[in-house]
């Protein structure tokens, strides 16, 4: 006789095994959560790379975006924002106040020059034009003919504002588009593993603490129960017993962690001492369980690329760093469950990326790309780290199959260098190969290139330079990301001589 599907289904999901104890170190869901929610954030780079400056600094998603290319497109097709046919709306100078201040602000954060002498002089010109015929459309004293001359005169106008927009920022809607999917993917993954991880741990520290402050339990009926209680203690509830009585939510568990933190009593006692930095924490805490509703209960709020760098910077590392950093969370066997790979530099991207939002006077959007791409690309390092392999014959065998990807990987890195070298045209082209600072292979090629840009009075020579690994993916942009040691990071090399 064939089961039922409910009969079969509550089989299947009553068929679990348990994890771990509050105590165990081997798998740890709260750990493995960070990992992957560092990996998410460190990814925000990535999607956006070669356009930091449009998709990561200048967009205020969808609205602006929209409505920007919207507006300008309709007056430049012959469907003005306008009065009457007699004058441009404020909002549609508004838009254009906005461009200009974009145009200004992305040719001044590019590193090449020769993008800042090529288009400076154009953008003069335009907007030069542009404020000349608004300001005779103020003047009461034009008549109505002549008022649509002038809104004649300004389309082309605006149409090279907008192209120059376009050309500077490399702005395209269909990348918009893309981008934002991309990061509304990586965005989610981020705050929701960072909020479930801080769940899982702030739980777990008062399972540690004493069971009974994390279960939603009618008390009455558990104390008539001799197995349940004991099960509670012992903290050896099943799948169904987890069934039948539920954990607090999240803010009820804080309030009582917080609450026993600051308790006079508690602080004397050494189940509480250590746990004193959560009550620096509490305030992130409720902000990202906001966040996290947001997304989970509505999905319709999102942090736009800079705001999540702040948050996660200057509130949200730090808070993982005092906990990996407490008594009770500092063993090797957790960290090898969240942390990436020791890179070859031996900097490590959390501690420096704190150290910039804490020391640092400004936010420097191109410093935390590189630290968060340096992350990014450590997580991706195939070869193996063995600074803490205790056994030596485990090591040995490793060690061989690492010498052999690494030849692998150095061996396809060549074949690209000759590729790449017999495709350069311009003497000044270079093409150089450079140990890796993530992985400490010689698969970090550095490509800079000279190509042709045409403006009205004679050819720019324009300089691309990008740095890629072959083995663990590190890649950056020379025209977002300059020479580390520019920001104040030492150690490792300068790909942009």
């Amino acid at each position: 006789m064939k089961k039922s599907k409910d009969i079969e289904l509550e089989e299947i999901v009553n068929d679990a095994f348990l994890l771990h104890n509050s105590n165990d170190e081997n798998v740890n869901l709260a750990f493995v959560t960070l990992g992957i929610a560092l990996k998410a954030y460190f990814s925000t780079y990535k999607i956006c790379r070669g356009n930091l400056f449009t998709l990561g600094s200048s967009i205020d998603f969808k609205t602006d975006v929209y409505k920007k290319y919207a507006s300008i497109q309709s007056f430049i097709d012959g469907e003005p924002l306008i009065k009457n046919k007699l004058d441009v709306t404020d909002e549609f100078k508004t838009i254009i106040e906005k461009l200009e201040i974009e145009i200004e602000n992305n040719i001044d954060m590019n590193i090449n020059i020769k993008f800042q002498n090529m288009y400076e002089s154009r953008s003069k010109q335009f907007f030069n034009q542009y404020h000349n015929i608004i300001n005779k459309l103020s003047s009461t004293e034009i008549n109505n003919n002549d008022r649509k001359s002038l809104i004649q005169e300004l389309k082309p106008i605006v149409k090279q504002i907008f192209e120059l927009y376009k050309e500077v920022t490399q702005f395209n809607l269909e990348m918009v588009q893309d981008f934002l999917k991309e990061y509304c993917e990586i965005y989610t993954e981020c705050i929701l593993h960072f909020h479930h991880f801080a769940e899982l741990i702030c739980k777990n520290i008062l399972e540690r603490i004493n069971p009974w402050y994390v279960y939603e339990i009618d008390r009455n009926k558990i104390t008539k129960d001799a197995i349940i209680k004991h099960k509670i203690i012992t903290n050896t509830l099943t799948l169904k017993d987890h069934k039948e009585f539920r954990t607090f939510e999240f803010s009820t568990i804080l309030e009582i962690l917080m609450e026993l933190i600051d308790n006079p009593v508690s602080k004397e006692d050494k189940n509480y001492k250590d746990l004193s930095f959560m009550l620096n924490h509490k305030t992130m805490l409720e902000e990202l369980t906001k966040l996290r509703n947001s997304i989970w209960h509505r999905g319709t709020f999102i942090l736009s690329y800079e705001n999540l760098d702040k948050l996660v910077g200057k509130y949200i590392l730090p808070f993982v760093s005092d906990i990996t950093q407490s008594e009770s969370y500092k063993l090797y066997e957790y960290e090898k469950q969240w942390k990436y790979k020791g890179l070859a530099c031996k900097l490590d991207p959390i501690t420096e990326i704190i150290y910039h939002f804490k020391n640092d006077e400004f936010y420097d959007i191109r410093k935390v790309a590189l630290l968060k791409e340096m992350g990014r690309s450590a997580y991706e390092n195939p070869l193996f780290d063995l600074h803490d392999e205790k056994d030596d014959f485990l090591r040995e065998v490793l060690e061989d199959f690492d010498k052999h990807r690494r030849e692998e990987y150095e061996g396809k890195t060549t074949a690209l260098n000759t590729f790449i070298s017999g495709k350069l045209l311009h003497e000044n082209d270079d093409l150089k190969r450079l140990k890796c600072d993530i992985c400490n292979t010689n698969c970090l090629l550095i490509l800079i290139k000279l190509v042709y840009y045409l403006t009205e009075d004679d050819p720019e020579e324009i300089e691309i330079a990008r740095a890629k690994c072959e083995c663990c993916s590190f890649e950056i942009v020379g025209t977002e990301i300059d020479n580390p040691s520019r920001y104040g990071i030492k150690g490792m090399n300068n790909y942009w001589e």
